[in-house]
């Protein structure tokens, strides 16, 4: 923790209700939103949270994002040093196992973080439903239901004993990049194709 790190509330932090259900419930949504952006960020502990650059991601005003941060603050999520601001006191991926009294993560997030996760070798190549619970700690219906959305997109692939795998020619930076380099040469081609033909009529009632 850094010298000037004073621990001490400043005013508007001591006054902070930390059981007040109703604050939660209204700033829960946005705490949510703020969370989400962290993991997808794949942010490291000691990460600066700038407000207005948050604001800007969150398309809000600066204020109820600093109430956010306050709560964050004030169960240990994040750290606040006097004269520079708030500061990740977690890696991202922790804040999963982080026992809130408000809503933390949607599918969407989990669906992103397994991915990361995976490409930074913390996630096996196979897994269960119940190491996906047991890693994030995460109820069984979310775990269960970013498995079928993975599966859709077919990130992972069934193995037996209700076992997954990650499907190796999608999650990997190597695949990643071949991708890429693929659809850079084939792209301009279509354009050249004999069956490559603009439909004016579509384009004009877009237009309209």
């Amino acid at each position: 923790m850094p010298d000037h790190y004073t621990g001490k509330k400043t005013t508007s932090e001591a006054n902070v209700p930390r059981d007040n259900r109703a604050l939660h419930a209204e700033r829960g949504p946005l705490i949510q939103q703020l969370l989400n952006h962290i993991v997808a960020e794949d942010l490291p502990t000691g990460a600066h949270l700038i407000e207005q650059h948050l604001a800007d991601a969150l398309n809000v005003s600066r204020t109820p994002v600093r109430k956010a941060l306050v709560d964050l603050h004030a169960k240990g999520l994040v750290e606040k040093i006097a004269h520079r601001g708030y500061f990740l006191a977690q890696p991202a991926h922790a804040l999963f196992a982080a026992s809130l009294d408000f809503p933390t993560f949607d599918e969407n997030a989990l669906f992103e973080r397994v991915a990361i996760d995976h490409l930074n070798g913390s996630l096996p190549t196979v897994f269960s439903e119940k190491d996906l619970i047991a890693h994030y700690d995460v109820s069984m219906r979310l775990a269960r239901s970013v498995i079928d959305s993975l599966s859709e997109e077919k990130v992972i692939v069934p193995e037996e004993r209700s076992t997954w795998r990650f499907n190796p020619f999608l999650l990997s930076n190597e695949a990643s990049l071949a991708s890429y380099d693929y659809r850079l040469a084939t792209e301009p081609h279509l354009f050249l194709l004999s069956t490559f033909a603009v439909r004016r009529d579509l384009i004009r009632s877009c237009r309209d």
